[in-house]
């Protein structure tokens, strides 16, 4: 949910969205752990593409690794967006200095990316305390504000904003790419989707309460990025003794987005280098290179493109993919009970909706 807490909603049913997502995006690794083999003589399934070529064969796998290079992809993508813009803002205008916001953040990213990953923990942990303490620095600037939104900007439910946002709700807390590498590198994978179970809940249960705070104070003066609303009143004007706050706030969420990106980086490059066959060093300055083009040119629609790659790719890799192959898998070794079969056929009939009506609320808007 890294930059996904960041792009305030701006209907209150949204918020019970995400931590509906949330919840159900934990079916991935659920279902990974449970198609895993376990007689003595199965292959090890170390990733999603050797799950599903043991579920559909070798063409099967070399689909969902182009999808899921998308995916991580896309995830590069919105952590350049989301430091440049912010850099940008410590520089004064958004829009006029992001190339060099972009530009600071690629580099960043290409050197740190080479760090041990004791090192890069290390980074983790401090961005990620910087990204707490900019979460307090909103909650603080709401509750000085002169006066709070009316009740009459404060919208319960809009089920037509749920689906054209359920692409964004799925990309933003899952990232379906990095589970089995996780999951493989455990001393006891089977506690993976425990733990994943409990990050889930605590990280929603913060993002609701963050921003539901924010959409009570702020209404639909909300900005797309809480750091816009840091030190600002509702109509977006220096809060007296305060406005320092939205250069500090924009420093720390700069730096957990070039950590983030850093932390990306190597499994895309690696994704990359399976598939075309390009070493790890040419893949990472082609990647980066393309990547710093792209949001220069199209970050006004960034969030656009989130929610595009979040329908067509992550819904599918999230609920359509594992539940398939999960139920050719286990066909395979015994009977599903019908209420087993129904709970799966459930899942994927939802994915689907959510996909197809999701990328055509994209395109129409």
């Amino acid at each position: 949910s890294r930059s996904g807490l960041l792009q305030l909603p701006s209907n209150a049913h949204r918020y019970l969205g995400l931590r509906y997502i949330g919840e159900t995006s934990q079916t991935s690794p659920k279902l990974l752990d449970s198609s895993r083999p376990s007689e003595q003589g199965s292959p090890v399934l170390r990733s999603w593409g050797c799950l599903v070529e043991v579920a559909f064969g070798r063409r099967a796998r070399r689909a969902i690794n182009v999808f899921l290079i998308v995916e991580t992809w896309g995830y590069l993508l919105s952590y350049i967006v989301g430091a440049g813009m912010n850099l940008s803002e410590i520089l004064g205008d958004m829009y006029e200095h992001k190339p060099v916001g972009i530009v600071i953040s690629v580099i960043f990213a290409y050197l740190v990316s080479a760090y041990p990953l004791r090192r890069l923990t290390r980074l983790n942990l401090v961005s990620g305390f910087m990204s707490m303490v900019c979460m307090g620095l909103f909650v603080v600037s709401g509750m000085m504000l002169p006066e709070r939104a009316p009740a009459t900007e404060l919208q319960a439910f809009n089920f037509p904003g749920l689906v054209s946002a359920a692409g964004i709700f799925v990309f933003s807390p899952a990232a379906h790419a990095f589970y089995p590498d996780i999951m493989a590198r455990m001393e006891e994978p089977q506690l993976y989707t425990g733990c994943l179970r409990r990050a889930y809940t605590v990280a929603c249960i913060l993002y609701l309460a963050i921003g539901f705070a924010g959409y009570v104070l702020f209404g639909r003066a909300a900005q797309d990025s809480l750091i816009q609303n840091i030190g600002l009143d509702r109509t977006l004007q220096p809060l007296p003794g305060v406005s320092w706050m939205g250069s500090i706030a924009a420093s720390g969420m700069a730096f957990r987005f070039m950590v983030l990106q850093a932390y990306v980086l190597p499994t895309l490059t690696s994704s990359v280098e399976s598939l075309t066959g390009i070493t790890s060093n040419t893949s990472r300055s082609i990647v980066l290179a393309l990547s710093a083009g792209i949001a220069a040119c199209f970050a006004k629609k960034a969030a656009l493109l989130m929610n595009i790659l979040g329908s067509a790719v992550c819904i599918n890799i999230a609920f359509t993919i594992p539940v398939l192959c999960y139920w050719r898998l286990s066909r395979r070794a015994r009977i599903l009970p019908f209420h087993e079969q129904a709970l799966l056929f459930a899942l994927l009939l939802m994915g689907l909706c959510f996909s197809v009506l999701g990328v055509v609320s994209c395109v129409s808007s």
